[in-house]
């Protein structure tokens, strides 16, 4: 098949997921980004779900079961495996959830926005070829009961010297996120076999926060936030009243006017869920 130039990865599997409304949002709402495949991984889809996806342009791609243990980690390594496999084919890629998770615009467009900031700036700047962006959710650790537990049930099974204090950290959404292949490849082993360690019921997200200590000394990693960027909202956020997006025609905005390309937890969004359901539902 001829590949487009940048790359929509997502990971689906459940019967409660297939038949979510939320779930079809996001794949009526690929409409909004152009020049992109979207491959959809999974383990246990029906015929009838697979058909409607391949009708919608969306590309399935079977992961073996018998490497899907625990979805919320192991997803990572079918990640893993297929940008191994054809990441080399695109330009860039944005790998999220698609339970809740919606487009308004292309994300692909917002890097490119992202890269020019350092067009005037002298020096060594590698990174804008090698880079993972991540997303915080809009307030610290402390504000988080579910950041704050996760971040408990990771540490369960670290040993002293590393376990880490969180207060003054952002708490970084593990469902989103936009980088060059090979980065994101990288990124997602490593999400992966650092998870494998565990002995409790942990996420994602709490292997990531605890990451991210050591990652951010790295400057392949960078995090935006959303009161100020435009790439996702996260609607976590908008829920403890830390971020407070604009609505108009329909749009959510950032507080400074720029619409945001990815809406993530926006079922979450009080006085915001109908509107953005109304467009994708008719």
């Amino acid at each position: 098949m001829i590949r487009k130039e940048n790359l929509l990865l997502t990971y689906a599997s459940g019967e409660a997921l297939f038949n979510a409304v939320t779930f079809w949002v996001y794949v009526k709402s690929l409409r909004n980004v152009p020049n992109s495949d979207c491959v959809m991984l999974t383990h246990d889809m029906p015929d009838e779900v697979r058909e409607r996806l391949t009708d919608s342009g969306v590309e399935v791609v079977d992961f073996p079961a018998e490497n899907i243990l625990y979805v919320l980690r192991d997803r990572h390594l079918a990640y893993w495996t297929y940008l191994n496999e054809h990441g080399h084919k695109y330009r860039y890629v944005f790998a999220s959830d698609c339970k809740d998770v919606m487009f308004q615009k292309s994300p692909f467009d917002w890097a490119e926005e992202w890269k020019s900031r350092y067009d005037n700036i002298s020096g060594p700047k590698k990174f804008l070829d090698h880079f993972v962006i991540l997303v915080s959710e809009g307030f610290k650790m402390p504000r988080s009961g579910f950041a704050c537990i996760e971040n408990f049930e990771f540490e369960r099974d670290v040993q002293l010297p590393f376990l880490k204090k969180d207060r003054d950290r952002w708490v970084v959404n593990g469902g989103t996120m936009l980088g060059t292949p090979k980065a994101l490849q990288d990124f997602f082993f490593l999400v992966w076999i650092t998870t494998m360690k565990s002995i409790g019921r942990i996420t994602d997200q709490g292997t990531l926060n605890w990451l991210l200590h050591y990652l951010d000394k790295d400057e392949t990693y960078s995090i935006c936030q959303p009161q100020h960027d435009n790439l996702c909202l996260i609607g976590e956020g908008v829920k403890e009243g830390v971020v407070e997006p604009v609505l108009t025609d329909g749009i959510l905005n950032n507080p400074q006017g720029k619409p945001y390309c990815a809406l993530h937890q926006w079922e979450r969004m009080d006085g915001l869920r109908e509107d953005i359901l109304a467009q994708y539902t008719e």
